[in-house]
């Protein structure tokens, strides 16, 4: 059987540029098309961050975002197993060969932190492979409820690193993030040689 064109193009896209650009395209379309929801749960919240990522798809310069399909509440799914692991909330899929998910946490709610939920119900989930599996990157995306994104990023750190074996970090618990280079942005690298990237997004809501 002949693979047709589509397939074959897609399997040399080099994806490791790829997901710097969807991490980008995450930033500006909050920037630039985020509504607020008058819920203050995670669920509205991330579907609202679909939407701004939609319409930033037919926005000039930003054409090459409708390659790809962004959905939320996706099922992940292992096809070995044959068993459902659960649902990510956002998930950049290009053409079934390549997958970029947001894993989406509320920090500083109601007067909780919130940073034990990030790293279980979140990191941990990358780590265990229950999400990405079988890809090198993935993304956790930080809603502060409180605005107090330096306040987030310095505590969430200190909060990964006393759990650092857990999560099998390599390196520093959390790295500057040269590309794309914002400061909402950070990285922290996982398994031997930090075979796994995680991106960390920290957004004032």
């Amino acid at each position: 059987m002949i693979a047709s064109r589509k397939t074959s193009l897609l399997k040399e896209i080099d994806f490791t540029r790829e997901v710097v650009w969807l991490v980008e395209a995450t930033l500006e379309a909050f920037d630039r098309g985020y509504r607020t929801t008058l819920s203050r749960r995670e669920d509205p919240m991330s579907r609202q961050l679909v939407f701004a990522l939609r319409r930033l798809q037919s926005k000039d310069g930003w054409e090459w975002l409708a390659d790809y399909s962004i959905s939320g509440q996706n099922d992940e799914l292992d096809a070995e197993q044959e068993s459902h692991l659960g649902r990510t909330d956002i998930t950049f899929d290009l053409g079934g060969h390549h997958r970029f998910i947001w894993e989406c946490k509320r920090l500083h709610f109601k007067g909780k932190t919130l940073y034990g939920e990030y790293r279980k119900e979140g990191v941990a989930r990358f780590i265990s492979r229950k999400y990405a599996k079988g890809h090198d990157h993935g993304g956790m995306l930080g809603f502060v409820m409180d605005g107090e994104i330096g306040k987030a990023i310095a505590s969430v750190e200190t909060h990964l690193a006393a759990h650092k074996a857990e999560l099998e970090i390599d390196g520093r618990c959390f790295q500057p993030c040269i590309e794309p280079k914002d400061s909402r942005l950070r990285l922290s690298l996982h398994f031997p040689e930090g075979r796994f990237k995680l991106f960390h997004c920290f957004l004032a809501v």
